[in-house]
Formats: structure tokens, C-alpha cells, sequence
């Protein structure tokens, strides 16, 4: 579904490398680049410094695109990385503490199962090759493993689910691990949306009551959960798929955010670029995005953790 990858700076030497590499890795593509260590982009400059003018050219323009659009394809690695030894040395030790999904180098002395070499690699590879769509358990910690790389890529969160009821397990349990998977010092927005003119739906006030009786108990303490719910328009879109959107990328989630019965699968499917942005439009209320249009804003709740 979404995967990390440690990607050797040494294969990105040439325009070639650079080309094929990155138009196959982001969110969209289910493949993420592990900025291992954290100076990764300063390591893919230098191993490409040899080249001649024009080659560089294109890939400076390329890396410059990668830089914008970093937090879409490079993931934050808390690693250890060892700057005496070789780049693929620091990431075979680090893959045996905390794995990536696969590790490209231009070569593999040790035989490691996990590597790949980078010229013999094509779209179809095992490792290399990941499905769009992953069905899984619908249990909420298989759920939160499985977006969790999209989670943490991430500094704002929205969970999209239009029957969402505070009141139910199944619903909180899902929420807690999704939470507790996004949290870091740099989350920034953290809201869930949902349908206010169901004939299930709760008044406003037994609606906030509810909430903040039920909710700030599964959230670590000091997170800020804002409930949002919308009601239909006449004639507008309708509001019924699941999501995880967040400012990187989105997930779609078939039936929905909640956790099913034992047996029971979800079916997740990564968004292309032009199906996220459509969908993200949609739940933001800051006078740019047509939220307005599509839907009609009904109340807000305000909870914060105290677990």
C-alpha cells in the first residue's frame, strides 16, 4: 500500500537514474524514499556532481521538484547512521532493527535479501512493485500499521467518515490507534467529518456532549480533536466515501473508518494526485476551497486529550 525504501544517493549519479527512480516513487505510487540519514538530498547532489553540464542541469531542476514536493516522497528516518562507514553498510544495520520495505543500491557484496540492485530493477520487480489497493483486517490496529507512513509523513489529518459516532467502540478504537500513529511535534490540524442531518444524527448539544464525554479519554493528552459535520445540499455532492486526507496524500477506505466484526476485511485504495485534491477541497472551510459549495457546515466540537 505505502511503503518506505531506502534509495542509495549513488544511484541518483545520472539522469537517467533520476528519472526513472523518481517518477516511481510519492504517495500516489505506494513508495516512499527513507531520507536516510537526514542529509540524504545533500548526498544524491554530491554523488551527481560529476556530470556534465547539461545532464546536471536536468537533474538539479529534478531535485529542486523533489525539494518542493518532499514531504509527497521523502520520509523522515530516526535511524542511527554511521558516517564512517558506507551508505549501504548504515542501511543493512539499520534494516535489522527497524526494516524498510526494500533498499536499492547499485550493488550487494553481502548477499542481503532485502536489497535490490538498482540496474536490474523494472516496474514489475518483487519488492519493488506494490498494489494501489490492499484489503486487510478491518481491526484497528492493522488498520493504523497500515496508513501509518502516510500518517507520519503528515502535519494535517482529516478522517472522513460520514456515520462516525463518538459513542461507539468500534468507531473509538480505530480513531485512538490512528491518532497515536500521527502524533508528532509537527502535527498541526487533526479533525474528523461527518454527516449532521442523518435521521440518526444527535442535536448539536447531545452531539458535543457526547463527544467530550466519550473522546478526550483515547486521545494522548494536549492533542486537539475538532469534529466537524456537514449537511447535504440540495443538488450538491454527496457525502459518502471514507477517507484519511492529510496534506501530503489520501487514502480511501471501503467500508469505512470503523472496526468490523472478526473475519471481516477493508478495502484501501492510495488516491492519484487529481482524485486527492478534488477530495481535499471538499473539507476545507477557509474561504479558498470550495467547501462552502459543496457542503453545509452545521457545528464544530473542540476536544482535547487527556490520556
Amino acid at each position: 500500500m505505502l511503503y518506505e525504501f531506502a534509495l542509495d544517493p549513488t544511484v541518483l549519479s545520472n539522469w537517467q537514474s533520476v528519472r526513472f527512480f523518481l517518477d516511481r516513487f510519492g504517495i500516489e505510487y505506494g513508495r516512499m524514499i527513507s531520507r536516510f540519514p537526514k542529509h540524504w538530498m545533500r548526498m544524491v547532489y554530491e554523488a551527481s556532481a560529476n556530470c556534465r553540464e547539461v545532464e546536471l542541469s536536468r537533474i538539479v531542476e529534478r531535485l529542486a521538484e523533489l525539494k518542493q514536493n518532499r514531504d509527497r516522497v521523502l520520509l523522515n528516518s530516526a535511524r542511527i547512521y554511521d558516517p564512517t562507514i558506507e551508505w549501504l553498510e548504515n542501511a543493512e544495520a539499520a534494516n535489522a532493527i527497524s526494516p524498510f520495505h526494500a533498499i536499492i543500491s547499485r550493488c550487494n557484496p553481502r548477499g542481503c535479501p532485502s536489497v535490490l540492485i538498482s540496474d536490474d530493477i523494472y516496474d514489475a520487480t518483487p519488492l519493488f512493485h506494490v498494489e494501489r489497493e490492499l484489503y486487510i483486517t478491518s481491526r484497528a490496529a492493522v488498520m493504523a500499521q497500515a496508513v501509518s507512513p502516510l500518517l507520519l509523513a503528515s502535519k494535517e489529518i482529516l478522517f472522513v467518515d460520514r456515520h462516525f459516532d463518538p459513542l461507539q467502540e468500534k468507531y473509538q478504537r480505530p480513531l485512538r490507534e490512528f491518532v497515536r500513529a500521527a502524533v508528532s511535534t509537527e502535527t498541526t490540524r487533526i479533525e474528523y467529518h461527518l454527516r449532521g442531518d442523518l435521521p440518526s444524527s444527535l442535536y448539536a448539544e447531545e452531539f458535543s456532549q457526547y463527544c467530550h464525554e466519550a473522546l478526550p479519554g483515547i486521545l494522548p493528552s494536549g492533542v486537539e480533536l475538532r469534529l466537524i459535520r456537514w449537511g447535504q445540499r440540495v443538488g450538491g455532492r454527496e457525502f459518502h466515501a471514507r477517507f484519511i486526507l492529510t496534506d501530503v496524500g489520501g487514502i480511501q477506505f471501503d467500508p469505512g473508518l470503523d472496526e468490523g466484526k472478526a473475519g471481516e476485511r477493508t478495502k484501501l485504495n492510495l488516491l492519484t494526485t487529481a482524485a486527492y485534491d478534488q477530495e481535499w477541497s471538499k473539507y476545507q472551510n477557509d474561504g479558498i476551497h470550495p467547501a462552502a459549495t459543496t457542503f453545509s457546515l452545521l457545528d464544530e466540537v473542540l476536544v482535547i486529550g487527556e490520556a
